[in-house]
């Protein structure tokens, strides 16, 4: 054997492995310490879990405090990365709580504590300040959000009507439902099922329904109790036996809906925002918190349960809503009616898989089209080319957002509107009655002063931005007039209909008026000028089968006296003429000649076959039941 120098040096001659297992035994030693610290570091700041909520410190300006996870995550999990199968396998939760408005959650400082749970989870998140939503109630949006397109794109609730609401002006429409759907356009279920994820929905709303074909992609969809609790109840089983395999869960919870029997849950929840008293505004706003309140109490009984499961480690997890509430911002109640920031403002919580930077509040504005692109990029999965959001995965290291135009649309309420937002500016525009307002959000984040008449440059500006996402969703009946040689006269004349006229809108957007619709949405009365371009307005019909009439004024300047149903190549038809939805889809095609000087009348179809929903008697029991039904 040889023996160490007095130095303690080893040897010359001693051999090669020697010296080498040495010098490996502690680099082992050293890595097995590392781990250690690693694991104990990263258990630290994990899930709190249920039974220690109640000692967090939830002050005021918890979301921007980072001292408890502000540097818990510095690495960002690039697209390749994500192709290395970094995130592959991260599993998918998206949570969609109905008519949750950000300005009542304490995770965007409301002062009153309503949403402790959600809380914590939001200083281990990402936290988007102004999220908007693109419909103001629950079909079009939510299926916008699974499929990153605009309600006048997957024409999913954009042909339903409910009862007239009391508080709303407008006509009342028969109860009846279509859907267009669009098989070439799937849902983020559908795509995550190809890639082998388990799809499952936890809803409690008709809506959400196999019925309106929102189960598309998912393996399973239960329609759950009326409350969260009873969601929660069947979900934590259902993690149990999939917790071993990729899952995407969407879960829905109703309870904030404005028409849910208020006694029913008051009576099984604690009121920590006072008792039930007499109906007024600080009445429904004690009611709206406490429903709040109760939400997040079983959000963070789920969240618990993922910390037991271990599965909060390698699970993104994303809070939002498909529309906010009005309570009275513009002397009204509800949802479905308006595009005012009180119905389009969501909150979006984004929670990354572990190793995604987090811990921020973020100002860019952002919209729920973002969310199913956002969890294909974390997945590093590609995006369909036909998304109309975009990944926000680049935002959660602050790169600024180039701004882009938002749009919102698809009521349920009164008369079709549609709104953009840009930069401060916001327009909106009323079909119908050919109405636009204009508001600075940053001067009056209320909406309560129309500045149309004051800023015309903004006004142009915010029209053509409008007009031109108009032109790639337009559909319906068109009645068009294509110039004649006399160009003075102007061609006059009225519709009428045995149902009732609906989105009547201008084909080019501008200020001028060129027909004006009846209280009872049954005639419009239609001034076209006879000039170069082509002049005219579109229009629906409820229900597609009514009878339409149109007849031209006898007014001996009237120009022209012809009318064409479909194109040119069809014979000329004197006034009156009498038509319907199903006529004028025989006679009209994408490549008719409309050359000839005359009144044309047209359809331009999506050419998707349309999908009548029976409202029967069960569904409208259900309906009736969350006020969409008197």
């Amino acid at each position: 054997m040889h023996a160490l120098g007095q130095k303690g040096e080893l040897p010359l001659n001693r051999p090669l492995a020697i010296v080498s297992s040495r010098v490996l035994a502690a680099i082992v030693l050293s890595l097995v310490f590392l781990s250690l610290g690693v694991w104990a570091f990263h258990a630290r700041l994990s899930f709190s879990g249920a039974k220690n909520l109640s000692k967090v410190d939830f002050r005021p300006d918890h979301v921007t405090d980072s001292r408890s996870v502000g540097h818990r995550m510095t690495t960002l999990i690039s697209p390749s990365n994500s192709e290395k199968g970094e995130s592959k396998k991260a599993n998918v939760i998206l949570i969609g709580i109905d008519s949750c408005r950000p300005d009542h959650m304490s995770s965007y400082q409301y002062p009153r504590k309503t949403t402790p749970h959600i809380d914590t989870m939001a200083k281990q998140g990402l936290v988007f300040k102004d999220c908007r939503t693109v419909a103001p109630w629950t079909l079009p949006s939510f299926f916008s959000m699974m499929t990153s397109t605009y309600p006048s794109v997957h024409l999913y609730g954009t042909n339903f009507r409910g009862t007239q609401m009391p508080t709303v002006p407008g006509p009342t429409f028969w109860t009846y439902g279509t859907i267009s759907p669009d098989y070439t356009i799937q849902t983020l279920a559908e795509i995550l099922r190809e890639q082998d994820y388990y799809t499952a929905a936890f809803v409690n709303t008709v809506f959400l329904s196999e019925k309106f074909e929102m189960s598309r992609g998912f393996a399973e969809l239960k329609q759950c109790g009326p409350t969260a609790k009873e969601g929660v109840q069947q979900i934590l089983p259902w993690l149990d036996r999939h917790q071993d395999g990729k899952f995407f869960l969407f879960f829905h919870i109703m309870d904030l809906h404005e028409y849910r029997d208020r006694e029913f849950l008051l009576r099984k929840i604690p009121r920590p925002f006072g008792e039930p008293g007499e109906e007024g505004l600080q009445e429904q706003i004690n009611v709206y918190d406490t429903y709040l309140r109760y939400c997040d109490e079983e959000i963070g009984r789920l969240f618990a349960h993922l910390e037991k499961l271990r599965l909060d480690q390698n699970t993104l997890v994303i809070i939002t809503s498909d529309h906010g509430e009005e309570l009275l911002e513009h002397r009204k109640r509800g949802h479905g009616h308006s595009v005012y920031d009180e119905l389009l403002r969501v909150p979006l919580i984004v929670c990354p898989p572990h190793g995604m930077e987090a811990g921020k509040v973020l100002e860019n504005r952002v919209s729920t089209l973002d969310i199913a692109p956002t969890i294909l990029n974390i997945l590093g999965l590609p995006l369909p080319s036909y998304y109309q959001g975009m990944s926000l995965v680049p935002v959660f290291k602050e790169q600024t957002l180039s701004p882009r135009p938002l749009f919102a649309e698809a009521l349920l309420y009164g008369n079709e509107k549609k709104a953009v937002l840009l930069n401060d500016y916001k327009l909106i525009y009323t079909t119908t009655v050919h109405e636009f307002e204009l508001y600075n959000l940053k001067a009056d984040p209320g909406e309560t002063h129309n500045l149309i008449d004051e800023l015309p440059d903004v006004e142009r500006q915010m029209i053509q931005i409008l007009q031109s996402f108009r032109e790639k969703a337009n559909q319906g009946i068109q009645v068009t007039l294509t110039p004649g040689s006399k160009k003075q006269e102007v061609c006059e004349g009225k519709l009428t209909t045995t149902g009732a006229f609906a989105k009547v809108a201008p084909l080019v957007l501008s200020r001028a008026r060129i027909f004006q619709t009846s209280g009872d949405s049954k005639e419009i009365q239609f001034k076209l000028a006879n000039t170069r371009e082509t002049e005219g307005f579109a229009f629906e019909i409820d229900p597609p089968d009514a009878s339409i009439q149109l007849e031209l004024s006898p007014n001996i300047n009237q120009f022209p006296t012809q009318v064409y149903l479909g194109s040119a190549s069809g014979k000329a038809r004197l006034s009156p003429v009498v038509f319907d939805r199903e006529t004028l889809k025989e006679l009209s095609s994408s490549s008719a000649a409309m050359d000839r000087e005359g009144l044309y009348v047209w359809l331009k179809d999506s050419g998707r076959k349309s999908k009548h929903v029976e409202i029967d008697e069960s569904t409208k029991e259900r309906l009736k039941a969350l006020g969409y039904l008197n």
